[in-house]
């Protein structure tokens, strides 16, 4: 393989691998006491009505609750304590809550 060539590769693999992250999710639809969504290498404050994107990570505060309604009306409540990290499944086949298929 010539030298030329590889870094045309990493750059298109780099690039596919990146596509699915930044799609949303789904929607905060309760952020009380405190809740932080890290994007990518930020923090913020998440507030109510935030889509949410994969690849986003949700921690609610020590007094903190969250809840997040998924685009297929899944709902998933989150208490003190947790984190959530958002990954959309990569195959229309997956089921639900799953990040792929489970062989079987």
């Amino acid at each position: 393989m010539s030298g030329r060539t590889c870094p045309r590769i990493a750059v298109f693999l780099i690039c596919a691998s990146t596509s699915a992250f930044g799609q949303t999710v789904g929607i905060l639809t309760v952020a009380e006491g405190g809740v932080q969504l890290v994007r990518g290498s930020s923090t913020y404050s998440a507030a109510q009505g935030v889509a949410l994107q994969n690849g986003d990570m949700l921690a609610p505060g020590p007094k903190g609750q969250a809840q997040i309604e998924f685009k297929d009306g899944a709902i998933l409540n989150l208490s003190r304590g947790t984190r959530a990290f958002l990954m959309s499944s990569p195959s229309a086949g997956a089921s639900p809550g799953w990040p792929c298929n489970r062989a079987g």
